[in-house]
């Protein structure tokens, strides 16, 4: 169930730590519509240089440089798939129709909450076809999709630039890259996944299959766990924690299962881990790929490490709020501010230049202060 080959179109969503897990989830689940559904349209980005009003566009070969260190929340190739509802305004959706769950990265109508986050549905786009396995252009002329809120798809009837909006290309400043070029795309992504920070005030009642793969924030668990309504619906999907992996084993094989297959398909789930069932310890079974232009090391970490992956950061987090608390009772009151400084007269930001807002996979536990040791290289940068 895990798997996005086996997940259902409705009723469930994946949340993951990173955008790539989230993507490749979201790719699966589009192309197994399009393969069953009646319509597919592929939109690929366009980037040009700033200020020449498209008429320097980028080459092939240069767009791919630039998407390699560019950081953008549109898609460089947006998929779009699933049913048609050309009669949105008129008439409600046909009960087995799949009308493509889709989500704004981009503030368009604030005022009636067309925002960035925002999810609903595609009901249909133009163009309507183009030619067989072709990608049509974010410059196309006539493109547009018409987009719907969730919760404006039980209405009888919709009214425009209130219950959807025809969201046409919009243009993205990629301040990451030298010269700042533009991105032409149109502001939409497929939600069957979505990342945890994208998750942070919604309440999901349905099933939420939750990876914790490659969490490197302090408090991304928290945010997973109480995103769900119901105990009962949160179900935890990739990778176990290490020092867990040989309980679940035993577990999975009590309650009937196949274990060796069981450990296949969470390494199947992010795909960062290759799995060697031949291994004696069950460690030893799960080998990070590698990846060359990734900087940050693909660990398996264990329950501690995934709960507070940023224990230098949590510990003057908890400092700070216990300042905050003590000045909060202090104005009640009416006494002065205490001093910038922890019961025992110790900072609350570490001083001399230490680094504490670095992961477990980056800083490790047993590494000195300040960070990185001299000598040693950045593994987050290469720097020395």
């Amino acid at each position: 169930m895990g798997c996005a080959e086996r997940a259902e179109l409705e009723g469930s969503t994946f949340v993951a730590t990173k955008r790539r897990i989230r993507d490749r989830w979201n790719r699966t689940l589009v192309r197994r519509i399009a393969k069953t559904h009646n319509h597919s349209l592929k939109v690929k980005g366009r980037v040009r240089a700033r200020g020449t009003r498209g008429k320097d566009w980028f080459s092939e070969c240069r767009t791919q440089l630039t998407r390699k260190k560019s950081r953008t929340q549109s898609l460089w190739n947006l998929h779009l798939s699933g049913d048609w509802h050309p009669a949105s305004e008129t008439a409600p959706p046909r009960p087995r129709s799949h009308l493509m769950r889709c989500m704004l990265v981009s503030n368009l109508a604030l005022d009636q909450r067309f925002y960035n986050g925002t999810q609903g549905r595609a009901l249909h786009w133009h163009p309507e076809k183009v030619q067989a396995r072709k990608a049509i252009s974010a410059t196309h002329p006539e493109l547009l999709v018409r987009f719907a809120k969730e919760s404006s798809l039980g209405k009888p009837e919709m009214v425009p630039d209130v219950d959807h909006m025809d969201i046409t290309v919009r243009q993205e400043t990629l301040v990451t890259v030298a010269g700042q070029p533009v991105l032409l795309q149109i502001p939409l992504v497929p939600s069957y996944a979505l990342t945890i920070h994208k998750t942070q005030a919604l309440s999901i009642r349905h099933i939420v299959f939750g990876c914790l793969e490659g969490v490197f924030a302090f408090g991304q668990c928290y945010v997973l766990v109480s995103r769900v309504t119901d105990p009962q619906l949160l179900h935890f999907v990739g990778l176990p924690p290490m020092d867990l992996l040989s309980d679940i084993y035993a577990a999975w094989k009590a309650a009937g299962f196949d274990p060796v297959e069981c450990l296949r398909r969470c390494a199947l789930v992010t795909n960062d881990f290759v799995y060697h069932p031949r291994a004696p310890d069950l460690r030893d079974r799960f080998k990070p790929r590698f990846v060359k232009e990734w900087t940050v090391p693909i660990v398996a970490r264990e329950l501690h490490e995934m709960l507070n992956p940023q224990p230098r950061a949590a510990a003057v987090m908890h400092r700070l709020l216990d300042w905050i608390e003590c000045a909060d009772v202090a104005s009640q009151r009416g006494e002065a501010k205490p001093a910038f400084r922890t019961d025992k007269g110790e900072p609350i930001f570490p001083q001399d230049g230490e680094v504490w807002w670095y992961p477990w996979s980056l800083v490790g536990a047993a590494w000195p202060s300040p960070w990185p040791p001299p000598g040693r290289p950045c593994p987050a940068c290469g720097a020395p």
